[in-house]
């Protein structure tokens, strides 16, 4: 096949006319696996188009496999979407669950892949923190949330403090405090990106009203702590599409593919500006009703303490759990 006008053949067709032409078994060339990891000095790829629940698997310790280097784990309707390697142990998702690969011993079928019991979906193949081995758990996005996983039972880390916010009991997400939902459906599923670097986990997305927007974990390891860590809400100007830790040995540098409207462009986390524009700040504290909601309360006082190192700042005293 030439083009898709034009196309060379070895015995003489004749003149013809509206005509079908058909390959019964066509080899696809250049059709690249989106995902792609190392495990077990081996190296695995999944995200085939043509056949989604198929895992592919190199020759051990080569970048060259074979024909038959390859095991469906799951149907076409549950394609794979993406592995990792954590803990010296490897990992794959598919929609709906969460498996470990494992070797078999046998050369004829070297890897199986078994499900693990309590683990969860993973709903964008973007939305996985690959990369970091210093990362203590693995991060990544299922439909109705952000979890983590250490290879047993998944856990949320949005359930406590940003439940309302993520899909549940078939809703997407609702507005919280004039904060639009990220948008968790399948056709922003490339939008949908998770990093983790120097201890903060970076959560990028397309909300409901089609800005990008960013949700920022910073997770306390000391299980003493007060607090077990939070979540800071952050909209860039431009939008960010995604947060990468720049790689090497005493490199903390974080970069950011910047969603511009003419041209995409590389930034880097720093400074005091988005590109020239002044970085705004908004700080909202707690809403305390003293263990009583029904009642309506008095106070005489409220007080401030704050260095605002000329900077203007101003207060806005809020009321009825933040409505007013």
């Amino acid at each position: 096949v030439i083009s898709t006008s034009r196309l060379e053949i070895v015995e003489n067709a004749g003149t013809q006319g509206a005509v079908t032409w058909r390959i019964p078994e066509p080899v696809l060339l250049a059709q690249p696996l989106a995902c792609l990891w190392e495990f077990d000095n081996t190296l695995f790829a999944c995200a085939d188009t043509i056949n989604p629940g198929r895992l592919y698997y190199a020759r051990r310790g080569t970048e060259t496999t074979l024909v038959n280097n390859y095991r469906d784990v799951a149907a076409a309707s549950e394609p794979l979407m993406n592995g990792l390697n954590w803990n010296a142990r490897s990992y794959l998702w598919t929609p709906e669950r969460q498996g470990e690969i494992l070797p078999t011993g046998d050369p004829a079928n070297p890897y199986v892949w078994n499900e693990l019991p309590g683990g969860r979906g993973l709903f964008s193949r973007w939305a996985l923190t690959r990369y970091n081995s210093k990362s203590p758990f693995m991060a990544f996005l299922s439909k109705d949330g952000i979890y983590k996983s250490t290879g047993g039972v998944s856990d949320s880390l949005t359930d406590r403090d940003l439940y309302a916010l993520f899909p549940s009991e078939g809703n997407i997400g609702s507005t919280i405090r004039g904060i639009p939902p990220p948008n968790i459906v399948s056709a922003q599923a490339a939008n949908l990106r998770l990093e983790f670097t120097d201890d903060y986990l970076y959560f990028n997305f397309t909300d409901t009203s089609s800005n990008r927007r960013s949700l920022v974990y910073r997770s306390d390891l000391d299980p003493n702590a007060e607090e077990v860590g939070g979540w800071w809400y952050d909209a860039y100007t431009p939008g960010v599409v995604f947060h990468y830790g720049e790689e090497g040995q005493g490199v903390h540098a974080i970069l950011c593919g910047g969603a511009d409207t003419t041209t995409g462009r590389l930034y880097q986390l720093t400074g005091n500006s988005d590109n020239g524009t002044a970085i705004s700040c908004q700080v909202r504290t707690r809403s305390a009703d003293q263990g009583e909601p029904r009642l309506n309360k008095l106070y005489g006082d409220q007080l401030a303490d704050l260095d605002p190192a000329s900077v203007t700042v101003t207060m806005t005293p809020r009321t009825n759990n933040d409505g007013t």
